[in-house]
């Protein structure tokens, strides 16, 4: 039953990914030192050395709860097919998934999380599979209907037009949610993954919401402690669009690829290339890093209490 499965790993084994990032990667590091070249790095550095803090403290917490949302949600749909693990399971396999997403294209490397649950949480690589793919079907569809809002936007398309390409987004979601999670379950013979109730399906787009509205509070909040005054919406737009972007393999974790989009529409409304540039980098690369630092540590931390309570529970048994 787990030969599928082995077979789909077998395309993130570390080999084929680092063959992959070698390949494509340049692309989009030609273009991030093209845009390096063209800054002006006494204004960078005036820039940071003049950030709010305050606004800075906001983002960090707009990023963790985030992040803690999307463990969540991974946890609810291990949960909901009767596949019990701890949550603290699932916030280290999304840790461990973080830093593999860093270095593949796509961020393919969080793939990871399969095989970190099957050996911490003892979860069968198929289930933990279509878990994993179903998870990150909620962030394209979701992320893909607020792109679409997001070029409408920034385009300023009839109202025709966006009937028509919305219509055809939600026949290619029900296509997928409805047909290909359907026979990837049967495949692997596991409870079918297209049969959750409106009720769940409600909770999902919930949980998604609130996930997407704390992932665009980061980069507004980025904006405002670097001193840039610009319209929500916009600067939402620019990022969702820049996110979709990274599916593009032919960058790690989008670097260049999202910095060029946001200098381009950024500009465009006054705002200089280098904010432009520092919101886009911070966001997406600098600050994340510091923050799955930090996230690994405080793993790290629970684990040990944890082992630390089952053992003393041990001793007084």
């Amino acid at each position: 039953m787990d030969n599928f499965v082995k077979k789909f790993l077998k395309l993130f084994d570390y080999v084929k990914i680092k063959n992959i990032t070698k390949t494509f990667q340049f692309l989009g590091m030609i273009i991030l030192v093209y845009i390096l070249s063209t800054l002006e790095y006494s204004k960078i550095f005036h820039i940071l050395g003049e950030i709010d803090l305050f606004y800075l403290f906001l983002h960090m917490f707009s990023f963790f709860l985030y992040f803690f949302l999307k463990v969540y949600r991974f946890y609810f749909i291990l949960d909901r097919y009767n596949y019990k693990t701890s949550f603290l399971n699932v916030f280290g396999a999304t840790v461990e998934a973080q830093y593999f997403g860093f270095i593949t294209p796509s961020r393919l490397g969080e793939s990871i999380k399969i095989v970190f649950l099957e050996a911490k949480a003892n979860i069968p690589k198929r289930v933990s599979f279509v878990a994993y793919i179903y998870d990150r079907f909620q962030d394209l569809y979701f992320m893909s209907t607020l792109g679409l809002v997001g070029f409408i936007f920034i385009l300023k398309l009839p109202i025709n037009q966006y009937l028509i390409i919305l219509l055809t987004l939600l026949l290619i979601v029900f296509f997928i949610k409805n047909y290909l999670l359907e026979k990837f379950s049967k495949k692997l013979k596991i409870k079918n993954f297209s049969t959750l109730n409106l009720r769940s399906d409600f909770y999902l787009l919930l949980q998604n919401s609130i996930i997407f509205l704390f992932f665009l509070l980061e980069f507004y909040f980025c904006a405002l402690s670097l001193g840039v005054k610009i319209d929500f919406f916009y600067l939402s737009a620019v990022a969702i669009v820049g996110s979709l972007s990274t599916l593009i393999p032919i960058s790690v974790s989008g670097l260049g690829v999202r910095e060029g989009i946001f200098i381009y529409y950024l500009v465009e409304v006054g705002i200089l290339k280098e904010n432009a540039f520092l919101i886009s980098f911070l966001t997406n690369f600098a600050f994340l890093i510091i923050f799955t630092i930090i996230l690994h540590f405080l793993y790290r931390i629970m684990l040990k209490h944890h082992q630390n309570k089952e053992k003393n529970y041990g001793e007084i048994r």
